[in-house]
Parts: C-alpha cells; structure tokens; sequence
C-alpha cells in the first residue's frame, strides 16, 4: 500500500534541506522588496539567482498547515482508501448470487466483480502517480472519487455482464489512487514522527475495510434490495465523497510553488529579471522517462534485488490470503459448522478486529524514535522491522491453529476457537503491509516508488487471481488440508524475517541500489519542512 511514486519526493526533501540552510542574505540583493514581501505571503523566499524556495517558519507549506485542515485532508483520503477497499471485496458475495441473473457460472463471475477491479487498480497503479505529481493532489482525488462514483453506477445500473466488466474495471482503476497515492499527501503534511500514526491508520483503514465488505455485499445480496444495491451504496457513498474532496486543499507543495510564482510574476511582468523559477524544478515525464521509470526500473529491481523480490513476495501473498478467506470462510463455516450465508460472512470481521491491533507495535517505533532522536543518531532501516519479526510467527501459529481446529479434521470444537486464528492473521495482514512496504521506502530512498512498484503490482493481481480457487481449493483438498498448505507458506515468512534480523543490513549494505549507512537520514532531518516537494 506504500508503493506510491511520491516517494521519490523524499530525495528532493534531503537536497533542499540543505539548501534552505543557506543564508538568507542572498535575498537582499536579488530584486525590489516589493517582490519579496509577495513571495513572503505564500511562506516562500527568494534567492540572488531567481530561485524560489520554501522558507522555515511560514504557514503556508502544507506540514505547517493547523491541525483541523491537516485532520479534514486526512480523514478524506483515509475514507477513500476505506471505501475503495471494502467494495473491492465485495465482489465474491455479489458474484454468487449475480451469476445466475447474468446467465454466467459463479468463477466467470468472480472474475468480473472481483478479478478485473484488482486488475484495473494494477494497471492504475502504474498510470496514476506520474498523472498526480504533475497535475496535483486534490484534482486527482476530485476525478478520481468521481470516476469511482460513475462506474459503480455502471456496474448497477444495466444489470448486464458488459456493464459489470466495464464498471468494475474502472472502479478499480479509480481505486489505485488511494492505493498507491495516499501514502504521498499524507507526508505531505506530517512529519515523520505524526506519519507513524496516520501512515499506520491509513494500512489499518484498508485491511480492516477488507472485513467490512463480505459482510456489504452478503447482506445487501440476501436481501430484498439484491446485489445491485451494493454499487448503487457504493455509488452514492463516493459521491458523497467526490462533494468533500471539492474542499481539499492543494497539498503536493510544488505545485503550491509553482502556482505561487505565476502569481507573483503576474503581478511583476514590468520587471525586467521577472524570472523566477522552483529551487528544484519538476517537469512532467516523457513517455520514455515513464516507461523508465514505471516500467523497466520497477523490473529490474524485483528481478535482481533480493529485498525488493522477497518484500513483494511476502506482502502479496499475504494481503491476497485475506481474499481467498473471503471464499474460503464460506465453506469453512457453512458447510462445516452449518452457518447461514449471513453468519458466515460476520466472521470476517475477525480481520477487521485484528488489524486494529496494529496499533500497538507504533508504540514501539515511537520509542525507537525518541532512542534515536535523543542520540541524534539515525534510525536504519532494519530498526523499524520489529513489527514483522513479531506478526510473522505469530500468523505461523495462528494459521496451524486455524487449519487444526475446523472440519472435518475436529466436530466438537467451538467455531470460536478458530475465528480467534483469523483475528491474528487480520493484524498480521495489516503489520506485514506497514512494515514491509515502509522498509522498502526507507531502504531505497529515491529508488522507492520503483522498489514499491513491483508490491504494488503483485498484490493486485494475486488478490484477484487467488479467489478464483478459493472454493475449489478448499472443497477438492479439504478444509484441514487446504488451510494447512496455506500454514506452511505462512511459515516460510518466518525464515525471511529470520533473514532479514540476520543478513537483511548486510544484504543492503552491498544493493547498488539501497541506501548504506551512511547516507541514511537522521530523523530531525526526515522531519524538516521541504522546500519543492
């Protein structure tokens, strides 16, 4: 869920960190005081040579933002996130009671509610970041939340296959906005330490909301409304939202930059030296820097790094079991315990209870923080993996419990027992998201928008592919035989975070690609104001 190009804005932030820091006094003998009371206005500050930067002290860079404007955007990108995901998973209960009115089988059904929206949001994920760093946040999300409004629309409306393929697709593509861009405008507008929490709510916003919608979509299928009703809620929730976004401010600071200087030029174009430009400038990329950068980049890493091959790994397997449980639970506990379709979609809430506990281990980082702070030492990016080391044997032993203590292997033991399993899985789902995707932000620095892309990917498609079988998986190999072949991928997670405590410093260490040691940031200077970015 990290995978967003913004990151790469971080690289910019350690240049123009360092530039801010130099004196002032080239200010003086740049132009008139007329244009510097101008820049001033919107926080900025100007240079001898006629570059623009952000100065420290202001309140117009979006982190000096107060904190009700800062809690609204957030709120507002975390709701997307919350809505595009649960109604991503809502697409197994809509296929099976959609399938007979679209005349299709209950698999070709899946593959249209479900499949095609993951496959849409992969390719999204490729597409939409670039399209945001030039056009901006708060258009994006406006179109975006609009565009996802509509094709829910689509998908409800005919009540035809075509308008599902279509509708879906599109949807889902909409979807990769929160999905791979949320991660930049919120550091956007916190800070390091504050990114703890919101980049923490925003991963627990997402799995929890994996819960949420089986439930959606089972009880508004069951009822007299049908299925349809599903995208129409859908529909009408994200309109709601497109309304909201209408409010947002503008938080990609360049372009709050770049804005800022085409009004004060405007007000100076007597000036004979009115050229003024960004400290670091951004243009928007080529076709060849795309393909560059989005395509040949992102599979090169996976290809020959080791970290980015296993995180990628790892992480998409793991966020797409939650999608095969979503089938998979339907035949656990209705034709093993006896529950009614209703019943058994409750019990995906257990994932939504789970990932609430992620909140916990933040509370780790943030000691690890203050350590580091107090030394004003930095903070490597193996520091931060505690969250994994502990979620990975954990979901070992929950998935071996799960897989032990349901038909037919037991016929007495309480149902309870093993959702208790799931609650665990949930909050190893969310932990391994977090803390994988952040590792793979921290160790490749500029290079991680290309790191996270190949995650990003990954776990779209495995998501949209591993439903498919879930049913047939589960029924042809057992219950006890299907869940443990998943408790045994699960373990395997146990000797990668093995790997990682042990040789994962060493491995970057000796990446072409990875940040070393010593260029790894301290966290005052993660938590400076940047200047273009």
């Amino acid at each position: 869920m990290l995978s967003s190009q913004e990151t790469l804005r971080c690289d910019n932030d350690n240049s123009s960190n360092a530039s801010r820091k130099q004196k002032d006094i080239n200010d003086s003998s740049c132009t008139d005081d007329g244009v510097h009371t101008d820049f001033s206005k919107y926080g900025l500050a100007l240079m001898k040579e006629g570059l623009v930067y952000w100065k420290e002290g202001g309140t117009q860079h979006p982190r000096d933002w107060n904190t009700n404007r800062k809690f609204y955007d957030s709120f507002l990108v975390i709701l997307f996130e919350f809505l595009a995901t649960a109604f991503s998973n809502t697409g197994t209960a809509s296929a099976s009671y959609a399938a007979e009115g679209l005349e299709i089988s209950e698999t070709v059904a899946i593959f249209c509610f479900t499949t095609l929206y993951l496959v849409g949001q992969a390719i999204g994920s490729l597409v939409l970041p670039p399209f945001t760093e030039s056009f901006g946040r708060r258009p994006s999300y406006i179109i975006g939340c609009a565009l996802f409004s509509v094709s829910n629309i689509v998908v409800a409306a005919p009540n035809h296959v075509a308008g599902v393929v279509v509708g879906r697709f599109f949807s889902g593509f909409a979807s990769a906005l929160p999905s791979t861009v949320a991660c930049g405008s919120l550091e956007d507008i916190w800070d390091a330490r504050a990114r703890i929490w919101t980049l923490s709510i925003w991963v627990i916003a997402a799995v929890a909301s994996l819960g949420i919608g089986p439930v959606m979509g089972t009880y508004l299928a069951t009822s007299t409304l049908g299925w349809q009703w599903t995208y129409w809620i859908a529909a009408i929730l994200t309109a709601v939202t497109t309304l909201l976004a209408v409010f947002l401010k503008e938080s990609r600071a360049s372009k709050l930059l770049e804005t800022a200087i085409k009004k004060v030029t405007n007000e100076h174009k007597d000036m004979p030296k009115a050229e003024f430009r960004p400290l670091v400038e951004e243009t928007p990329p080529t076709l060849k820097t795309f393909v560059s950068e989005c395509l040949t980049r992102p599979a090169q890493l996976f290809f020959t790094e080791p970290i980015v091959t296993s995180v990628s790994l790892v992480c998409s397997i793991v966020y797409a079991t939650v999608y095969l449980f979503t089938e998979a639970i339907n035949v656990v506990y209705s034709d093993g315990f006896g529950y009614a379709a209703r019943q058994s979609s409750l019990i995906n809430l257990t994932f939504t209870i789970g990932s609430i506990f992620s909140l916990l281990p933040r509370f780790y980082d943030i000691n690890i923080s203050n350590r580091q702070r107090k030394k004003n030492a930095p903070a490597v990016p193996e520091d931060k993996l505690f969250g994994f080391y502990l979620a990975a044997p954990l979901l070992a032993v929950a998935s071996w419990y799960f897989a032990w203590t349901i038909p037919s292997a037991v016929a007495t033991v309480s149902p309870f027992v093993s959702m208790s399993a799931l609650v665990i899985v949930g909050f190893a789902a969310s932990e391994f998201d977090y803390v994988l995707s952040g590792y793979l932000t921290d160790t490749y620095g500029s290079w991680a928008a290309s790191a996270n892309a190949p995650l990003a990917i990954m776990r779209a498609l495995l998501s949209g592919a591993l439903p498919l079988f879930g049913t047939a998986m589960f029924k042809n190999v057992g219950n006890n035989g299907a869940a443990s072949i998943l408790a045994g991928i699960a373990t395997a997670y146990c000797i990668v975070a093995f790997g990682f405590w042990k040789f994962g410093r060493r491995i970057r260490e000796h990446s072409k690609f990875a940040l070393h040691d010593d260029k790894v940031e301290t966290d005052d200077s993660a938590t400076a104001t940047p200047q273009t970015v």
